[in-house]
């Protein structure tokens, strides 16, 4: 035997908000530059943003945290940090510029933020974030150029030469931008 149960839409919702228990204040989908954890930043003060959600309506950001480190462990721990904004009395979510030291060549700064809103609550800290930064200084670009020995003939179609080596890495490789001296000589 078939029963159609009918529930009020009201009842639904009242139900999903008790599911929630406490209130939830979250921080998301962090960007620097526009992107999620990008390579190669130019600007000296990148730019961070950052989504909340809540569990309760009509919730608005009044206050942000930001600390920064060179590591994941410095900045989940907080030991180390590079930098932190403390309390900052702001609604500002977006392009909140990076003020801390001075920024170098190459450099991966790990972030992380958390927010206030304007029923007093604090959220915990957001997933830790990160940005690399790309060639500051002319000196820092060093690069052997690699060209095929090719003739090119000026009034044809040329080939797209493929430029490949095979090489042996004689130790783990931790992460592949900081390989600086690879065999790449033909």
């Amino acid at each position: 035997m078939k029963t159609n149960l009918i529930v009020p839409i009201v009842s639904l919702l009242a139900i999903g908000e008790t599911c929630f228990g406490d209130v939830s204040l979250k921080v998301f989908d962090l960007i620097c530059e526009y992107k999620t954890n990008p390579i190669g930043i130019d600007v000296t003060q990148p730019r961070m943003s950052w989504k909340i959600g809540s569990s309760e309506r009509d919730v608005q950001q009044t206050a942000y945290h930001i600390r920064t480190a060179e590591s994941p462990d410095d900045l989940i721990t907080a030991k180390n940090l590079h930098w932190e904004t403390d309390n900052v009395k702001s609604d500002q979510s977006t392009h909140v510029a990076y003020s801390g030291p001075f920024l170098t060549s190459r450099q991966k700064i790990w972030w992380q933020v958390r927010v206030w809103d304007n029923k007093g609550n604090l959220s915990d800290w957001s997933e830790p974030a990160w940005w690399e930064m790309g060639l500051l200084k002319p000196e820092d670009w060093v690069a052997g150029w690699v060209e095929p020995d090719l003739t090119e003939e000026e009034h044809g179609s040329n080939p797209c030469p493929m430029l490949r080596r095979q090489f042996e890495i004689d130790r783990e490789i931790k992460h592949a931008s900081r390989l600086r001296h690879l065999p790449w000589s033909l």
